[in-house]
């Protein structure tokens, strides 16, 4: 018979989980002004163009694609 570990806590301890949210807190700063110096400067980033959500499995799915590249 094998032997059958107990399922270690997720609990975690206030100091680690307010200096997590503090980092976390920190990163978004960091990001958020740096596109504020960006958006002085004139550039603007750019982002990546979002699928159309068709599944593989949906019959004609190239045609479907063929004609959103047309448009």
């Amino acid at each position: 018979m094998t032997k059958v570990r107990k399922k270690t806590s997720k609990r975690v301890t206030l100091r680690k989980k307010y200096s997590v949210t503090g980092k976390v807190k920190e990163h978004h700063r960091k990001i958020k002004k740096e596109a504020r110096v960006l958006k002085k400067e004139g550039i603007t980033p750019r982002r990546a163009k979002k699928s159309p959500g068709i599944p593989n499995l949906f019959p004609e799915k190239e045609k479907i694609l063929d004609a959103l590249e047309r448009k």
